[in-house]
Order: C-alpha cells, then structure tokens, then sequence
C-alpha cells in the first residue's frame, strides 16, 4: 500500500508540473508545497518534502510562519482624558483611511483598511496601538517613532511571521518594533461604557445655550467653558475665545446624523503640536458627517455611538466613535485640558437683622472676593433673599487651579439709613487636589471656614490665628436698627483715568498711579488703562470738614507717548450727624461737586512718536562708457497714489542723480512722515499709503527706462507709543525685496532721420494719401508701418548701414501697387545713393511712386456648407439668400440678393461679379428681402445659426481676382428635408491586356441606381452620373455625397455607363471589360461611408490555334470569386462577389503550442493509468 501511495503521489507532482509549466507558473513556489525541481540529464524531478532541512541540491526549505502572540494589556485607564490624550483615533467598529496618514496611535475594535502612509506617524508617540480586526491598511506603523522596540498589538485573526515583523505577508509592516497577537488587550465593554458614560455626563454640565438661527452664523466660545450648540442643521463658525487651558466643550445633543459640523475659524493646523483642550461632545448622533468646509478640525470628537465620515482635509485631535471612513489627515493634537467633569464649591451665609429673619424690604449687599495678586480682588456681589445669602459656584477642572484658594466673604458697608450694618467678616479656604476615581483622572476639594474678628484690610491673615468653623451654618450677618448713639460713616473717593489720542485699534496696556493724601490718611490706587478705581474706605467717626489732595504719580518708563497730567486736586468731605447718624453730606473737588461715578478725573493725552520711509534711487547706463557717463544726470519723480497705482500729472516729489566715477548715480526723495498730528509736511497718521516712482525723463541719447516701482507703506498705531510702518515693494507687477529704485538705461547713439512720400509716377509733385507703407529690415520684420498723408513722412531713429526696403502694402484707390525698392543710411546719416534703389528727389526725400490702375474688376464667392453637430447634412431643395454689404454690422446692402441653391447637396456656392479692387465687403446670410440675419428658421420650426469660422470681411486686391468666403448654417437638429451626409468614393482604374496599370486621357461615367436592374438613377446622391476624367493616369476617384435619412438604410448600385446614365458594360460598342468591386453599396445611421471599385480591362489579343490547345496551370488562389449575370432592359451587368477565408487560432497573449501540451499530458496520463493497473494486478498476484 505504501508503494501505491507513493505512485500516486508522483503521478500528483508530474501532472502539476506539466500543468504549471503550461501557465508559465513558478516551479519554485510550486516546489515549496511539494517538493524541490531537480533537473537530472534530460529529465526534470520533484523531490519530496522530508523531515530535512535541505534537498539534495542544497536548497533550503520554506519555513512555515508562526505567530508572536502575548499577554500584554491595555490597561485599566478608560477615562476620556486618557484617550483623548494618547490616540488619534479610538474605534469601535471598523475604521478606513484612503490615501492619508495618522500621527497618532490607533484603538480599533474592528477592522482597519484602506491606503495611506502609515498610522502612529510621529516622533511623540509614546502609546502602542492596537486593532482588534483584521488589518489590511497599506502604509506602515511606527515610521517616525522614536522609541526603539515599540510594539503593535493586533487581533489573532491576523498573521504575524518574519520574527514579529511581518503582518499578513507584509514584511517590516511595525518599523519600530515588533507585532503580537492578542484577542484580551482592551475590555471593549468596559472602555464603550466608561466612554458613553462620561459622553452623557458631560452635557449636563452645560452652562450656556447657543441658538444658531441662521446659516453661516459665528459666535465666540469662550475658552473654559462648557457650552451647548442646538444648531437645526444649519452651518456655524466658531471663534474661540480667551487664555484659559481648562477644558473647553462644546455640546451637540441632535440626534440621528449630524451634518454641517461646526468649524473653528481662529486656529491654525499643524502636523505636531503641544495639545489643544476643546472637545466636541455628541452623546446621541448615529452619524457624524465632516465636509471640506468644516475641515481642518480643531478638537477632539467625541461620538461614541456614531459612523465618523471625513472625506477630505484633515483633523488635530482624537476621534472617537462607532466606526470612521476617513480621507484626511489626523494630526497628534492630545488633550490638555486637565478633567472634563470639574469640581465645584458654593458658598451660602445666614442674614439676620435684630437677631430675626429680614423682611421682604430689608435688603443689604454681599461681596464674594478672592485673594488674588496679593490683594483682595472683588468676584461677586448678591443680596440676600430673606435669611439667605447665596453665591454661585467656582469651578475646578485644571492643573493650574490645583492647591489653596481663599474667599471672603462681607457685607457691603455703604451706609443704609437706619441700620447699623455687621462688620463680620469670615474666610473660606479651598484646597483643589488631582486624583484618580476609578477610570477618571478628577479634581477634588477640601473646605475649611473661619470667622475673622478683625477687619483684616487688603491682606491675607496668618491661617493660625483665624478661628475655624464646622461649617457655613456660623457665617451670620446681624444688623441693628435704632441705634442712640450717630453712627459710623465712611466715603470712598473714586478716581477716574481718561486718554485721549488712543488709537481705537490699540490696547492700553499701561497703568497708572494715584496718591491720596490726608491728615492722618494715604492711599494708593493703580488704574490699567482708561479705567475709574475707588481708594481704600475714609471712615469718619464724627462730623466735620475733612480735606485731600490727589495727584498722579510719575509715569514709568514704559509709558512710552503718554503726557502726565500734573493736576493737584483738592477733595473736601462735609460730614454732618443728621437723625443721629453721621452722614457725609457733601464731597467737592476743586470747588465743584464731585461726580459721584468718575470721581477725581485725570486726563492724559496718548500721541505716538513720528516715523518716516526715504525712497532711494540708484542710476546706472549700459552702452556708454565710464568716463562719458560721468556727470550725466537724470530725474526721477514720485507720485501718491491708491491701490489702483494710477498716478497724476503732477508728480509729490522729484530728485536729481548724477552719474558718478564708478558709473553709477544714487539719490533720495525726501523722507515721507507720519505723524499722529498733521501738517503739510505730513502724509498722515495711522493708515495705508501708496506711492510710484517713474523715471521722469531720459534724455534724447537715452532709451527711458519705463520701469514703475510700487510702494505700499502701512503705517498703525498699536498703542506702544510710536507709530509702526510695514513696507511692501513691487517692480511693476512683481513683488521684490529690495527697496532701492534701480534704473538702467541704455545709451542710444546719434539717432538718423529720412525722409518718405508716396506719389503719382506721373507727377512726382502729387502727394498721394490712404497707402499703407511699410519699412522691413534685412531680416523681413516691419519695423515701420504708416499710412501716407498729403506731406512727408519723417522717420527716426533707423541704423545706418541696415538695408530696408519699402514695401507698399495698400495703394491708394485707384493705384496700382508700386514695386519694391530699397535704401541704405551711411553713417554720415545720409542716404548711401550707391546702395540705394529707391527715388529720391532733389529735396532728400525718398519717393515711392505708384501708377494709376486700369479699370478693373473683382469676384467674390460665397460658398456654405450645412451642417448638424455630429456632421454634415444635405438638403432635398432647399434655397437660402446672401448679400455683400459696406459696413461690418451688415446694413448698408450694396449687392443683389443672391439664391443659393441645395438640390441634393450639402455645400452650396454663388458668385458676386462686377465689384470693386480693393474694396471691403462684408457677406451675410439675409432674408429674400435683403435683411442680414445672423439665425433664421425653415419651415418646420428648426432654428439655424450662420457661423462664419474665418470671418465675413473679404477684399479682392489683384484686379480681375477673386476671393471666397465660407461660412456653415448649423442646425440643432436635422429639419424635414434633409439628410446625414454619407460619402460613397468611386474609384476608375485602368488595366491593360497585359493585366498591368495603363495611363490614359479617356473620360469614363459611372451610374448611382437606386435598383439593382440599373432602371432607375438614385435622387439620393448629389450627382448621379459621374464622371471618371483619367488625366494621363491610370486611376482616378470621385467623391459622391449621399443623403442617409435617420434609422433607415439606403442600398445603392453602381454600374458602367454612358454620359446619358445608360449601362455599357458588356455591350458590343464598349470596349472593355468591366469589373465591379461591389455592384452594391449599403448605407444607414453606422455605415456613412463606402467605396466602390470599377476596373477597366482592356482585351487581349485574338490567341493562335496552338495558344488555344495549351493548357496553363490554374494559379493557387486564397480568394474564392462568385460571378453571377442578370439581365436587365438595358443588356448584361455583372455582378462580381470577392470572399476571402483564413483560420486563425484564437489569441491569448501567450505563443506557447498549448494543444501540443494538453495531447503530451493526455498520453502520459494514459501510460501512467496503464502502469497503475498493471501495478494493482502485480499486486494481487
């Protein structure tokens, strides 16, 4: 059995061989299934597989792949901060990319496919990425990745080999480190369920709702916030606003698929960047669709239960979703914006006034303040409602806001009238740490409450010396009412800062000191910009009248462009016990009433300091040397002007450069100046500007350089205290980096001067005007071209020792065309007779002399072709109207109105004689009336454009000539009457009794019958009888047109005939025999074109008797030809049919004999099922 065995298995290797070698397969692929190809003497051999390394050639065997599976997981981190931080695209479902790259790493629960070039792309990448499906993705993983060793995790249903490097037989597919399979990396249930969890709760943290109530609509989202966009559907474009780096999330709640995705206009996309803090938060789409317009995203999108879509552009942040199909570009923009849930701490006290619950009408103010800076700084003020006071709650949600915070919390001390208000004051401290809660990285806080029984001022009090409460509950506010003894009063004087001359683009960004003095008191206070503050409280313990003195203190030196205002004010406080209370009755400052807002007032004028810009101009000269150009001097001007770069006639400015001893000149305008405060010596203020420098003239031995150098200068005033300038340059139209005006002009020498007149042959003394006169160098370029006037034409600047040549391209009208001369310029500058064979007369002037023209006449003809817009068309019979006209909108008609008429054709032609030499006509289709028209319509409605490709203007210059104009009538369809024009070429060749070509002058006639007994001519043809006209040839060929009408078929039939259309072919009076190619033609919507060949043999020679007995060997033909005769009316025709046959094996792009291969591998299976039986009968012997 173990022998059988084996035959079968040899009887398997040689019908694969034989079969692989007939597909041209590779043997060595093949033999890395089966065994090895050994080629021994003439014979080629398969060797098994075995148990050894190698085959007895010494060639190794393919090793079989394994994969490098591991235990490695992801880890317990499943909070959106962690995600957002480390990947570029979490998935749940299947994710694509087409043609694009991912910086980041990569969480995929499904399948990753598409082409690209490469995920984790980036030198920051510090987290391994993992696809639970299977991967066929064609870029690479880790490209740029800096870590060494770095690995890839993929789900087992893919193949891992080469080592841990290849994947799915891709090899180096992890070109940081290597590939593991695992199925147990990340707890998808989990990591969906920490993810939906936290989606859900982050909307509920939502502090402000935007209504978007048109498209395009933009609105500012502060940075911080979190916020939520009901947007119907419509597109919306977002600012972000502010410096904060607290997380940022903006909440879309719509469900089902979500299109239109909002876009950040203000930031700027990078491959890498240090991380962004916003978030797109959509807990309820199933679909999330990102257009073109709404890329690149800035944030990360977080839409768990959604099909992510992103065709094109490109995205910096996380993507988490159900699946993506993505087209664009993730770029690692990780999330830094600490916890996306914050911590909060609200803050209550208790009112009470005489130890009870306040009334609806006793109101008092409360401040919440923070220490901040160093100082108290005001965060919120509320009143109570009843017994309750209470202010909102601060937020916690960045690492920047971890350690103590303290409030204070007081009651406003504005005096109320009757009440004596509580001075109590209580402190809060609250400690923000960061720890881990479960999956979430969040901030927690720690409370403690003190009670203060001291104003503590604008400081912050030693912790160990404040009194802690177990709660808010102790934060009592008691006021008392009817008390006997006057109370207590204070003032706060209020000082106010006002600029003047800002720019309202600017941003101030100076502060400002003022000093308060009084007996016993001084304070300080410090304004940023155009602001008012107030000075720490005046308390006032009895009545009187109290003064002050209040004065700015010296600007710093950073104030640049701000003037001090020197003003001493002097504040007096009335204080008075009015009911026995002490209450301040009256505050003036300078005399006059204090304005109870602004205060003090001091007024400081903001101007920012001059700038200029010098225009420099640098001059130089080719063609002359340094000695000469010396001293030579040249003006330049300079023009204000607009964004147009028009200039005026009168230039701003002008300068003078003289050319130096190294042969070039410099100069400068005068500086233009911006200023703040305007003159005429001042351009303006803050403001664009524009100027253009020409050179303004170069002198008769100097070519002007035309060049224009552009200037557009903006001036701004951003408040730093001096105006900035930025400069744009142009040379002409092109922009250049250089400042400089350069100038190069270019030395001309002495320039020459002649003379020119066109006159009568006859009278040399009559000056004629209207010809076109052109002057041609050596080489035949025009480089002179005028039209003669009554007086000579003087031309410049020609170089001497050029022969030119006057041609006369127009007479004057009734002149011929005079001959062409030449003439040549010494270098003396005068005309050089020798060379010269033009007329001059006894002034210097060269003559062109023209004769008069007998009178002659001129031809044009008009022909047009008719035409659809798939080809030509041919009309039964039809007429349409032309005309010439003088003028070129084609309404002074100075010609008859002319038919042209179409029988059967679809090209037309008319002839205008008698017209002018000379003359300009203008040709138009028009109607029978003579009215030019560019459309008109047939009868059947179809409309028609006349379409003249080359122009309708046409003038005969040769006397007794003629022109001819062409032009088409396109149809949009084919109107009733007319045809698709088909092409039927009819060819006549001519062959002598020795069966070789024969020229000839003969004419012969060919016959288009529209039936194959040759009765009747076909009206289907544009001619139907056509002549054959050998002109010392042997061959000739006629290009007929047929009319083919839509979805029909039209068979023609072509025969010799007479000039009358009569058959001769066989008839005793003609003289040859005639052979058809094909009697019959067939034409429909396909077949438009067809040929026919008619052969004319001549006879041979009347054969001896001997000739006639001999018998020739027939010729071996590869065509079969069928004769048959028909007779008709007219006599014989024959009606000759060529058929060709030929067998060839079908193609298959491959020569080799596969036949020959299937009978060998047929006989050697025959021998081998031969030898298995007598194998098996052997065997059972």
């Amino acid at each position: 059995m173990k022998k059988r065995e084996q035959l079968l298995r040899k009887i398997l290797t040689l019908l694969l061989v034989v079969v692989m070698l007939m597909a041209d397969s590779s043997v060595t692929a093949f033999a890395e299934v089966i065994g090895n190809v050994v080629e021994k003497g003439n014979k080629v051999e398969v060797e098994e597989n075995t148990d050894s390394d190698v085959f007895s050639d010494g060639s190794e065997k393919a090793v079989l792949s394994t994969q490098n599976t591991t235990n490695d997981t992801f880890g317990t981190d499943y909070s959106l901060e962690y995600l957002l931080n480390q990947f570029n695209v979490v998935s749940f479902g299947n994710v694509e990319m087409n043609e694009t790259h991912c910086m980041g790493a990569v969480l995929i629960q499904g399948n990753y496919s598409g082409s690209g070039y490469g995920f984790s792309d980036s030198a920051y990448v510090n987290t391994p990425s993992y696809i639970g499906g299977y991967v066929s993705y064609s870029g690479p993983c880790n490209s740029r990745n800096a870590h060494e060793n770095f690995p890839l995790y993929v789900g087992s249903s893919n193949t891992v080999s080469d080592n841990g490097k290849a994947l799915n037989g891709r090899g180096d597919f992890n070109q940081g480190g290597q590939i593991y399979t695992t199925d147990s990396y990340v707890d998808w249930s989990a990591l969906k369920s920490a993810v939906t969890a936290t989606s859900a709760q982050l909307a509920n943290y939502s502090a402000e709702t935007y209504d978007i109530t048109g498209d395009w609509q933009t609105i500012e989202i502060n940075t911080g916030s979190n916020v939520t966009l009901n947007t119907h559907g419509r597109r919306v474009f977002i600012n972000i606003k502010g410096s904060s780096t607290a997380a940022t999330v903006i909440n879309i709640l719509d469900s089902g698929t979500v299109s239109n995705f909002p876009k950040i206009t203000n930031l700027t996309a990078k491959e890498d960047e240090s991380g962004i803090p916003i978030a797109f938060n959509l807990p309820n789409a199933s679909a999330v669709n990102i257009d073109s317009i709404s890329t690149p995203v800035f944030g990360h999108v977080i839409a768990p239960n959604a099909e992510i879509n992103m065709p094109t552009g490109n995205y910096n942040g996380c993507f988490i979703g159900n699946g993506m199909s993505i087209g664009g570009e993730g770029h690692r923009w990780p999330y830094d914006g600490g916890s996306l849930i914050p911590t909060s701490t609200g803050f209550t006290a208790i009112k009470t006034v005489n130890g009870e619950t306040p009334t609806a009408d006793q109101v008092f103010n409360f401040n919440l303040s923070e220490f901040k800076d160093n100082e108290w700084k005001s965060k919120e003020t509320k009143t109570n409602n009843g017994s309750v006071i209470k202010f909102s709650d601060i937020q916690y949600s960045t690492d920047d806001e971890i350690g103590d915070h303290w409030y204070l919390i007081s009651e406003d001390q504005t005096p109320v009238e009757g009440y004596e208000l509580s001075t109590k004051q209580y402190l809060v401290k609250v400690n923000v740490a960061k720890e881990l809660q479960g999956s979430d990285t969040v901030y927690s806080k720690t409370v403690t409450y003190y009670a203060v029984s001291e104003d503590i001022g604008n400081s912050l009090p030693d912790e160990d010396s404040l009194t802690a409460l177990s709660g808010q509950s102790g934060f009592i506010f008691d006021n008392k009412t009817d008390t006997t003894q006057p109370t207590e009063t204070s003032y706060e004087i209020p000082v106010t800062k006002v600029i003047t001359g800002y720019p309202e683009n600017g941003t101030v960004n100076r502060q400002f000191t003022f000093r308060l003095f009084g007996e016993e008191y001084k304070d300080e206070v410090t304004v940023n910009g155009a602001e008012t503050k107030r000075f720490k409280q005046i308390k006032f313990n009895k009545a009187g009248t109290y003064t002050y003195t209040v004065e700015e203190k010296n600007l710093s030196e950073d104030a640049k462009g701000y003037t001090k205002d020197d003003t001493k004010h002097t504040v007096v406080i009335k204080v008075d016990e009015v009911d026995k209370a002490l209450e301040v009755t009256e505050v003036t400052v300078d005399g006059k009433a204090i304005d109870k807002e602004l205060g003090v007032t001091f007024t400081n004028h903001y101007q920012a300091a001059d700038t200029d810009f010098t225009v420099n101009v640098k001059k130089s000269i080719e063609g002359l040397s340094t000695d000469k150009a010396k001293g030579q001097s040249f003006t330049f001007d300079l023009y204000k002007s607009d964004e147009t770069w028009a200039t005026g006639d009168i230039a701003d400015d002008t300068v003078e450069v003289t050319i130096g001893d190294d042969g070039t000149g410099s100069g400068s305008f005068a500086p233009r100046k911006y200023a703040t405060i305007q003159s005429d010596s001042i351009d303006g203020g803050a403001g664009t500007y524009y100027y253009v420098v020409k050179e303004a003239d170069a002198g008769e031995r100097y070519e002007k350089n035309t060049t224009e150098y552009r200037y557009k200068v903006v001036v701004t005033d951003d408040g730093s205290g001096e105006l900035k300038k930025e400069v744009s340059v142009w040379k002409n139209d092109d922009a250049c980096q250089d400042e400089t005006a350069e100038y190069i002009n270019k030395y001309v020498e002495e320039p020459t001067s002649v003379s020119i007149s066109k006159v009568d042959i006859k009278d040399t003394s009559k000056v004629l005007e209207g010809a076109e006169i052109q002057i041609l160098d050596e080489n035949g370029t025009v480089v002179r071209n005028w039209i003669s006037e009554t007086v000579p034409q003087e031309i410049k600047d020609l170089k001497a020792g050029v022969k030119y040549t006057l041609h006369e391209n127009l007479a004057p009208t009734g002149y011929d065309l005079a001959a062409d001369t030449v003439f040549v310029i010494g270098e003396d500058g005068k005309i050089d007779k020798e060379q010269t064979t033009t007329t001059i007369n006894e002034d210097g002037i060269l003559l062109i002399e023209d004769s008069l023209l007998e009178k002659a006449k001129a031809s044009v003809e008009v022909t047009k072709s008719l035409k659809e817009t798939d080809g030509n068309l041919m009309a039964i019979d039809q007429i349409f109207y032309v005309a010439l006209y003088s003028d070129e909108a084609c309404e002074q008609r100075v010609s008859e109105v002319k038919e042209i008429v179409f029988k059967n054709n679809s090209v037309s032609s008319v002839k205008f004689t008698d017209l002018e030499v000379n003359q300009k006509y203008y040709v138009a289709e028009c109607d029978a009336e003579g009215k030019a028209q560019t459309k008109g319509a047939l009868a059947d409605g179809t409309v028609y454009q006349a379409r003249f490709n080359d122009g309708n203007s046409v003038t005969v210059t040769e006397p007794n000539g003629t022109q001819t104009v062409y032009f088409d009538n396109v149809f949009v369809k084919k109107p009733d009457g007319f045809y698709v024009e088909g092409n039927l070429t009819i060819t006549k060749k001519l062959v002598g009794a020795d069966g070789n070509a024969k020229k000839g002058n003969e004419t012969f006639y060919a016959g288009i019958f529209a039936d194959e007994n040759h009765t009747t001519l076909s009206d289907k043809v544009s001619q139907n009888i056509v002549p054959l006209k050998l002109n010392d040839t042997s061959e000739v060929s006629s290009v007929i047109k047929v009319g083919l009408e839509d979805n029909e078929t039209t068979t023609l039939y072509i025969a010799e005939t007479d000039v009358n259309g009569k058959p001769v072919a066989g008839t005793s009076d003609f003289a040859y025999k005639v052979s058809v190619s094909a009697t019959s033609v067939v034409f429909d919507s396909v077949n438009t074109a067809a040929s026919v060949v008619i052969t004319n043999t001549e006879p041979e020679k009347e054969k001896t008797t001997e000739e006639k007995e001999e018998k020739e060997e027939p010729e071996k033909e590869t065509t079969q030809k069928t004769t048959t005769s028909q007779k008709t009316s007219q006599g014989s025709s024959a009606q000759t049919k060529s058929v060709t046959y030929s067998t060839t094996s079908p193609k298959t792009g491959d020569d080799t004999p596969i036949a020959l291969y299937v009978v060998l591998l047929l006989a050697a299976a025959a021998v081998i099922l031969t030898g298995i039986k007598k194998h098996n009968k052997n065997f059972k012997n």
